[in-house]
């Protein structure tokens, strides 16, 4: 496993020097490391997922400060160090004026930047006031059942529903939407269910969908943890490729393709087996305005 020091700010730290692969013990070496850059523009959610730790509805926490992230950017793109960006949350269209002055910072310093933002699509109605979407290169939205009922019942608040994603997708890009799904005992726990999912996906023109293992982030997640690696795909999918990041994570890659409707989508299944790791595999800025060497690691600024 190949580590590599960093430079940022005149600090440095041990960050990932190697590309995923598709043995776990195997890896080739990354000559130039670009990170992804992960912005939490709020630590603040209007869900109660059981699976979540953020649970809060207000925050005493400092003002998002666009000057300092405008300089960390900077940074990047004068170190060469920059791949994409995602804006996380909380959840991120609690402040639609806030998320339009982040992707103008990112766009007005970046060129050509490839953004995504995360959303619960509880307010997914608000994307016609994002001014600048053509600078969004996709918007992953957690969607944990095909019924939209059920999937309100695992957010605990009223989502988006089937036919409202399926009108974005006619009205933008078929590329800008995304559908990630958390695999949870009692829901999407079966191949069954994930060929339901992918059906519901393909229907509302969908074009990728992303099933992730839950975190062992509390005793919920722990207790109704499905792993994928339990289903058997070779029916109905063909796998285009498997990625490991060493004993930290794992990523297979399919293509769906509908008896129903005789498409096809894109499918990735992941799990994040380690918490804890001790070196820099993507950046992180928080929602207070620090630059951290991963989530909840080290701060560089």
């Amino acid at each position: 496993m190949e580590l590599r020091s960093v430079e940022l700010f005149e600090k440095q730290f041990l960050a990932k020097g190697y590309y995923c692969n598709e043995k776990a013990n195997d890896a080739s070496v990354n000559e130039h490391i670009r990170l992804n850059l992960y912005i939490s523009i709020n630590d603040i959610c209007n869900a109660k997922c059981d699976f979540c730790n953020v649970h809060r509805t207000d925050s005493n926490k400092a003002k998002f400060n666009l000057l300092k992230l405008e300089k960390v950017l900077k940074e990047l793109k004068n170190k060469d160090r920059l791949n994409r960006i995602a804006i996380t949350g909380g959840e991120t269209f609690l402040n639609i004026n806030l998320l339009n002055s982040l992707i103008d910072c990112i766009a007005n310093t970046i060129e050509n930047p490839f953004i995504t933002i995360n959303t619960n699509g509880s307010m997914l109605h608000k994307i016609k006031d994002i001014k600048n979407i053509d600078k969004i290169s996709g918007i992953h939205i957690s969607r944990h059942h095909y019924e939209d009922f059920k999937n309100d019942e695992i957010f605990g608040i009223k989502t988006a529903t089937l036919s409202d994603i399926e009108k974005i997708n006619n009205e933008y890009s078929n590329s800008l939407i995304r559908l990630n799904c958390n695999l949870i005992k009692g829901y999407i726990d079966n191949y069954d269910e994930v060929k339901r999912y992918l059906d519901m996906a393909i229907k509302s023109s969908v074009f990728r969908v992303g099933f992730v293992g839950l975190m062992e982030l509390n005793n919920f997640c722990k207790d109704n943890y499905i792993n994928f690696k339990d289903f058997n795909f070779d029916k109905y999918m063909l796998k285009t490729e498997t990625l490991y990041d060493t004993n930290i994570c794992e990523c297979e890659n399919y293509l769906y393709c509908s008896e129903q409707m005789g498409r096809i989508i894109e499918v990735y299944f992941r799990q994040v087996k380690s918490l804890n790791c001790k070196y820099c595999r993507q950046l992180s800025y928080t929602c207070d305005n620090k630059l951290l060497t991963g989530f909840n690691n080290n701060s560089i600024l």
